[in-house]
Parts: C-alpha cells; sequence; structure tokens
C-alpha cells in the first residue's frame, strides 16, 4: 500500500499515531506533512523517521503552513497527485484540527479514482503529563470515503483568468485570453488532429468564420457549464436601440 500522507504535531502522542498504522496498514511509503520554517518539531519528525526506518518504510516530507486551511489542502492534493495510482491513506488522528479538516476535505475533492481512504487511528491509552497525551493504537478505523464535486480544470482555469481581469471580461476578450494561454486551440484545417483534453478546448471551422465557431464552442462548453455551476453570469452590455 503506498503513499500514506501522514500528519504532523507537537503533541507526543502523535508518534505513535503515525507510526504505528502505517507498520500495521504495511504501507510501502509514508508522506509527512511538516510545518514551513518551523524548527521546534525536529526531534519529533527525527523519532518519527527513526520508527518508520526499523519498519523498513521510505519517508517523504511536504511542507505546508499549519495554519492555512488552503495550504493544508494543496499539500495534501500534490501528494495525492505525486503518488499516481497508489491507493493512498490519510491518517487524520495525528496533527491538528484543522490539518484533519484539510485532509480531509482534499479526500473529498480529489479522489476521482476511488483510490484516497481517510482514516483515524484510536489511541490505546491516555495519561496527562503536562497535558493530555496517548501511546499505543488500540484501532484504524477506515471514515466514510464522501466526495466533494469540483469544475473541471478546463472551468477552473477560466475562472483565473476572469479573476485576474477585474472579475469581469467581454466573450471576445476571453476567448483571446484562452487562446493565449493555450486552453482553446482553434484549428481551420479538418485534417489537422489536435487531442481535445479536460484542459483543452479544440474548435474546428471555416477560417473566415473561425471566431464565429469559436465563441459558439466557448459559450456551450465553458461558459454555460459555469453559470449553471453558479459561478458566473451573463449579461449584455450596449446592443441596439430597444435591446435589454
Amino acid at each position: 500500500m503506498s503513499g500514506n500522507p501522514q500528519l504532523n504535531d507537537r503533541r507526543v502522542h502523535a508518534e505513535d499515531r503515525i507510526v504505528l498504522p502505517a507498520v500495521r496498514n504495511s504501507a510501502d511509503r509514508v508522506w509527512l506533512l511538516i510545518p514551513r520554517h518551523d524548527d521546534t518539531a525536529r526531534d519529533f519528525l527525527e523519532g518519527v523517521r527513526a520508527g518508520l526506518a526499523d519498519a523498513k518504510i521510505e519517508v517523504r516530507t511536504m511542507e505546508h503552513d499549519r495554519g492555512d486551511l488552503f495550504d493544508i489542502i494543496r499539500a495534501t492534493r500534490e501528494i495525492i497527485s505525486l503518488e499516481g495510482e497508489n491507493h493512498i491513506l490519510v491518517n487524520l488522528s495525528s496533527g491538528s484540527k484543522i490539518q484533519a479538516v484539510g485532509c480531509m476535505m482534499a479526500c473529498m475533492m480529489f479522489n476521482g479514482t476511488g483510490r484516497v481512504r481517510p482514516y483515524y487511528a484510536e489511541p490505546e491509552e491516555y495519561h496527562r503529563r503536562d497535558g493530555p497525551f496517548s501511546t499505543g493504537v488500540r484501532e484504524v478505523m477506515p471514515l466514510p470515503q464522501y466526495t466533494v464535486q469540483i469544475p473541471p480544470p478546463l472551468l477552473v482555469n477560466t475562472m483565473h483568468i476572469i479573476r485576474n481581469n477585474g472579475n469581469r471580461i467581454r466573450k471576445k476578450d476571453l476567448l483571446n485570453r484562452l487562446q493565449e494561454a493555450g486552453l482553446v486551440v482553434m484549428v481551420s484545417d479538418a485534417a489537422v488532429r489536435v487531442p481535445e483534453t479536460p484542459d483543452v478546448l479544440v474548435v474546428r471551422g471555416r477560417e473566415h468564420s473561425m471566431e464565429t465557431a469559436g465563441l459558439s464552442r466557448m459559450t456551450g462548453s465553458i461558459i454555460d457549464p459555469l453559470i449553471r455551476w453558479n459561478l458566473v453570469r451573463t449579461e449584455k452590455v450596449g446592443g441596439v436601440s430597444g435591446s435589454p
């Protein structure tokens, strides 16, 4: 079982709740999310590394801002992407609450193949020594695999363009920007084969009517879906006398 993103924390109990579940799940590799520009957890990190090394489990790290929900989601998404088609178990029990929320959201948003599974490691015992901590792991409990629908890449990239234009742009200008970004490819020669992907819209048409064809495809394949997602709205500007 490959690529288990694990969470880092300063609390003593997190070490067992990282190492023991990885061993029980026969992990090939563990990813540690470590706080950026923070050396206070260095000793803890070395302890986790040593425990995983004893079990002959590879360790990789990904830096993140442990207090930034969106950066936690970003870091977890990068790990999921780097692990390709591997099965991924995400430990939600060994970090802070915001880290657990961020990683769970990433599991819900970026699990199109169903290969990402969150879990919670229940500790064996709780103690008090200048604050609560725990030892051991009683049970590794899989959590429900909920999903959150997100727009496809082409729509997301289009939204970036609209936002960078002050959240307002004319259709013709948007089509030009999409072409400049390589998100829309205009092909007048039917013999030219350009593959259409979730990231790129291919428009085919006659040379003299290419812009019309581009606007039509963009409206049907990009703008209308964005409206259905409730991410944009359109309005008429100017027009002939008597128009809205």
